[in-house]
Parts: structure tokens; C-alpha cells; sequence
């Protein structure tokens, strides 16, 4: 008896192994579309052949991934219209070099909730805080990060 179940568990645990070893089918997972319809994808370009504009159109109205750039060429903002609105993050680059500079995040073409503006050594220069569009807070820095207390400079304006 004990030798038939020592057969049997080397039996189980070799098919079980050899099983292992089987080539399993490839399953690639069909994942829904995310975006809207995008539309047609189409490049502007200035009289000297630069692109100053890319991005995605629906019946000419942007719809998709857009991007935007200075006039040397440097991307100047990146983000994402719906319907000719802006929504999401909105990431926006300086004139001259193209260095990060803020992200801004849109609801319906408005801004909400931070906004967040960069040095070019990567410090914050000032946050903005948002709502339904409207201001309604804002700090500054400088460019070591330091909070900057403009009521110190207000009042040195006034003597």
C-alpha cells in the first residue's frame, strides 16, 4: 500500500510539472478605447516651415492630445482638449529654452485646484490655488524656495 501511494504522488507531481512546462495560448487583452473619438491629427507650421501647433481636430474643433510651441521651435504647453476646452494637466515650457515652467490643471476650459510655476533650477516660484476658476490663493518664492512675504514689499512701496 505505502508503495502504491508513493507511486501515485510521483505520478500526480510529474503530470503536474510536466503541465507547467506546457506552452500557455498568448492572451492579449482587449482594452477599451479611453479617449473620445479623436478625429483628424494635423500639423500647423509658421511661414518659416516651424510647427507651431499639432494635435488632434474633430469636425475643426481640437478633441485629443494637443501641443503648442514658440516661435523658436521650444514646445510652449502640452495637454489634452475636449471639445475645444482644455482639461486635465496642463504642462507649460519658457520662450527661450524650453524649460518647464508650471502645470496648470484645467476642468472645462477653467482653471482648478493648484497651479504650480517653476524656476529653471527646478524650484517652485509660486503656487496657485484655484477654484471654479477664480483665484483665491497665491504663494510666492524665490529661487532658493523661500516664501516670499509681499506685504513686507508693499509696505516699502508706501514710505
Amino acid at each position: 500500500m505505502k508503495y502504491n501511494i508513493t507511486k501515485f504522488l510521483i505520478i500526480v507531481l510529474v503530470s503536474i510539472g510536466c503541465q507547467s512546462q506546457k506552452k500557455r495560448p498568448t492572451i492579449t487583452p482587449q482594452l477599451p478605447n479611453p479617449l473620445p473619438t479623436l478625429g483628424d491629427y494635423k500639423k500647423e507650421l509658421n511661414a518659416e516651415g516651424i510647427v507651431i501647433s499639432e494635435g488632434y481636430y474633430l469636425d475643426g474643433i481640437a478633441n485629443g492630445p494637443m501641443k503648442w510651441y514658440h516661435d523658436k521651435g521650444h514646445l510652449a504647453a502640452e495637454g489634452t482638449m475636449h471639445n475645444g476646452k482644455r482639461t486635465g494637466v496642463w504642462k507649460v515650457y519658457a520662450i527661450d529654452d524650453g524649460v518647464h515652467l508650471a502645470d496648470v490643471l484645467f476642468d472645462n476650459d477653467r482653471e482648478i485646484g493648484v497651479v504650480n510655476a517653476y524656476y529653471s533650477n527646478g524650484q517652485y516660484k509660486y503656487t496657485h490655488k484655484y477654484e471654479a476658476g477664480e483665484l483665491f490663493q497665491k504663494t510666492c518664492y524665490d529661487s532658493l524656495g523661500t516664501v516670499i512675504d509681499y506685504s513686507l514689499l508693499l509696505k516699502h512701496k508706501q514710505q
